[in-house]
């Protein structure tokens, strides 16, 4: 709008101060208002040459004005297309975030089992490791006591041995006693 009055204000003063100085001119040579007739008949022709003008210059305006509403009825509808594929460019987004929370929820859920799977894992391990612990023990002591047992089996076995021998020995010293009463007898004559 402003553009318009820039033009139009500057153009009407121009055409305005033309018509005074003609009107003025006029007067000036041709007192006679008869004269001024003939004169203004003479200009008849150029009013309408400029009247045609004018009004060609209307039609002018009229069908630029259509095409500028052409334009911008077409600018309007690739307005509204670029918002309707923003607007879904956005639905999109929308739902590509919703996808990625929902994996995010599916991930940490994942990573809560797998935590608590290691976790009971861990539980396991270390139940075994002290079940081998005590495995281990048991087999020490186990050991010990075959250890043991052969020993106690060897000192038995060296006890009877021992006995045995300890036995023979008497009996051999018994025998070797009862040969030495039976000696004293024959001699002393019993």
């Amino acid at each position: 709008m402003n553009a318009f009055i820039k033009i139009f204000v500057p153009v009407g003063l121009v055409i305005g101060l033309t018509w005074f100085a003609w009107w003025a001119a006029v007067e000036k040579m041709t007192p006679h208002k008869a004269e001024q007739g003939q004169i203004g008949d003479l200009f008849g022709g150029i009013n309408a040459l400029f009247s045609g003008l004018a009004l060609a210059g209307v039609v002018t305006a009229v069908v630029l004005q259509s095409r500028e509403l052409q334009l911008q009825r077409e600018a309007m509808h690739k307005q509204n297309e670029e918002l309707e594929l923003t607007r879904n460019e956005i639905k999109l987004q929308r739902e590509q975030l919703e996808l990625q929370r929902e994996e995010l929820r599916l991930s940490r859920e994942e990573f809560e089992r797998m935590a608590t799977a290691n976790e009971e894992a861990a539980k396991a391990l270390a139940k075994q490791i002290k079940m081998q612990v005590l495995a281990s023990r048991i087999n020490g002591l186990s050991s010990r006591l075959e250890s043991a047992n052969s020993r106690n089996l060897a000192r038995a076995t060296v006890k009877n041995n021992i006995s045995q021998e300890g036995m023979d020995l008497i009996m051999g010293r018994e025998e070797e006693l009862l040969n030495a009463l039976h000696e004293l007898d024959q001699q002393m004559g019993i």
